[in-house]
């Protein structure tokens, strides 16, 4: 929060309702867009934005890193395909 007193942790998760980004994808390597949070005066609630990392080809697809997984062998599978792929998705409890 602003005034330094509370730290609010925001989960974003598409499973049930989104917008177009939810069809942006995982990527382990960090992917080719960087998420920014922008906050908007009198919104306690941040906007998240994506800026490209790299030069987007004509029909690539979108991707960024969720999170750090950290070893896991029960959580849901990543299917990537960077040469730094962990395996599994991060989550909640990663």
């Amino acid at each position: 929060m602003p005034s330094g007193n509370m730290c609010i942790r925001w989960n974003i998760d598409a499973t049930r309702v989104g917008n177009v980004a939810r069809f942006v994808n995982h990527s382990c390597d960090g992917g080719n867009l960087q998420p920014c949070l922008v906050r908007l005066t009198g919104s306690i609630i941040p906007r998240v934005v994506f800026f490209a990392r790299l030069d987007i080809r004509d029909e690539e697809e979108l991707t960024f890193s969720y999170g750090e997984s950290i070893g896991r062998s029960d959580g849901q599978p990543c299917f990537c395909g960077t040469s730094s792929c962990k395996g599994v998705l991060p989550s909640e409890d990663t």
